[in-house]
């Protein structure tokens, strides 16, 4: 039926699985037959997702080389501090509405009624965004540097809406395309505007350009097939613009506030998770300077393809994670434990390149004085390993629906790594924000553990034996 998920179409035998042959590019074509709500299989998402996420963050490393060989440390630093005061506003502001949509199976709320409060947040956001530049402590290039961040956050986040759609209807191929376009043109118009001007705002701008791009011909396209037929009133939720048919926004104020009631503690634990990563670049600039905080971050983007690789791998297995912890708790612990050991492997195998060619990979992405924090390298990469571990168990306990203990536990996250950095950070520098997030790491994998484990021995069934109703988990 119009409107339904592709997984209670799964469940009545109707929707049309996609076998391995469709990783094709394809498949994420423009045609109308190809824009269906038929989604792809685990493994398809999968493939996709992680191809997807790899390219989109080797195209963030790139923009950051071209910044540190084309500008200078201090743009680096800018750049950095404008992500780190904007990521947590927009963050907030985007409430975490994919993962509502992505679970919104039967139709409660609209697109528009997303697309309105979408806009109404990011709005607020900018206002807020504004007034820390005007009332804050930032000199005023940095602050319009911080403004133009901001804007192409704002355009970013449009795009994830999205996403969301996207992902609620098993199509991650489209979000894969969207996110390799994104990254592409948005490296090349930054790096041609920044050569051209040497201006860090006119290539932030840029940036923002490069994302309004591929959103408006290829986001809102496939989006709007989508929602054609899901749609009740198809006619009235678009309009035509250039040919493309448009999703406007719906502006139900009591819809609007159910939707933010609803998504609100979504957004509070998205916060934390976002302030607890930028507390020590608040830190590093204020005792360090920006210089430092330009390395510090440059060292940081490295090794965030450890976070690329592990977060699609136990994201596609959630579901059957959750299926496993509320009627086998013992498939529950073996999935997640063979979860564990390859992101564990991919850990130390992280290190060990580190370790044998620190220097070489980061005298290559970057510049040559890069290349003589090594050390700090190797070290950001143990704690970056830690970091994926407890990423793997903060997913297992989504899966395990324990959303209120994830707030707390993020909570005292956020304040245990505010009272590490000002203990570290004056005296040991950048040593002292790289012990202060793999301290923090530490402590949500061990408090993750204790707290799956607590809540698995009230299960009924905590036997290690084989279960007939627990089908394997092939990761």
């Amino acid at each position: 039926m119009p409107g339904e998920s592709v997984l209670l179409q799964r469940e009545r035998g109707q929707a049309r699985p996609f076998s391995a042959a469709s990783l094709g590019m394809k498949s994420a074509t423009f045609s109308q037959e190809n824009i269906s709500r038929s989604g792809l299989s685990l493994k398809a998402n999968f493939s996709w997702t992680l191809v997807g996420n790899i390219v989109y963050a080797g195209c963030q490393w790139a923009m950051l080389s071209v910044l540190a060989k084309l500008g200078s440390v201090e743009m680096v630093g800018q750049f950095a501090l404008g992500l780190a005061v904007a990521t947590p506003i927009i963050v907030f502001a985007n409430l975490n509405l994919q993962s509502v949509q992505a679970t919104d199976v039967h139709d409660e709320f609209e697109f528009g009624i997303y697309l309105a409060l979408r806009l109404l947040m990011l709005c607020a956001a900018g206002l807020v965004m504004t007034a820390i530049c005007l009332f804050g402590r930032c000199s005023g290039d940095t602050a319009v540097v911080v403004m133009g961040v901001t804007l192409a956050k704002i355009v970013e986040s449009l795009g994830e809406l999205f996403y969301g759609l996207f992902l609620r209807h098993e199509r991650m191929d489209f979000v894969a395309v969207s996110r390799i376009a994104k990254g592409v043109v948005s490296v090349g118009f930054f790096a041609v505007t920044l050569y051209l001007t040497q201006s860090l705002l006119w290539a932030v701008l840029a940036q923002a350009v490069a994302f309004a791009l591929p959103l408006f011909w290829y986001d809102v396209r496939c989006g709007s097939h989508i929602l054609a037929g899901t749609q009740k009133d198809s006619q009235s939720a678009f309009f035509g613009l250039f040919g493309r048919h448009i999703p406007v926004p719906r502006w139900d104020l009591k819809q609007i506030r159910r939707l933010t009631l609803l998504a609100l503690p979504l957004a509070i634990a998205t916060v934390l998770v976002s302030l607890g990563v930028n507390v020590p670049r608040y830190f590093v600039a204020y005792y360090c300077g920006k210089t430092e905080l330009g390395y510090f971050v440059a060292l940081v983007y490295v090794t965030t393809v450890l976070d690329m690789i592990v977060r699609p791998l136990v994201t596609v297995a959630m579901p059957r994670l959750a299926v496993y912890f509320q009627k086998n708790p013992a498939a529950y612990i073996r999935c997640l434990a063979k979860i564990v050991a390859i992101v564990a492997v991919l850990g130390l195998l992280a290190i060990m390149t580190t370790l044998g060619l620190g220097r070489e990979i980061l005298r290559f992405l970057y510049a040559e004085e890069y290349a003589n924090y090594r050390s700090e390298f190797v070290a950001i990469t143990v704690s970056a390993a830690i970091t994926a571990i407890a990423t793997v168990l903060s997913i297992a306990g989504t899966s395990a629906r324990l959303f209120r203990w994830q707030m707390f536990v993020y909570a005292i996250n956020l304040v245990l790594v505010s009272g590490a950095s000002v203990l570290f950070i004056p005296e040991k520098a950048l040593y002292g924000a790289i012990l202060a997030l793999g301290a923090t790491a530490g402590f949500r994998v061990i408090f993750y553990l204790c707290l799956l484990g607590y809540f698995l021995r009230k299960r009924e069934a905590f036997d290690l034996s084989p279960c007939e109703e627990a089908q394997p988990c092939n990761v």
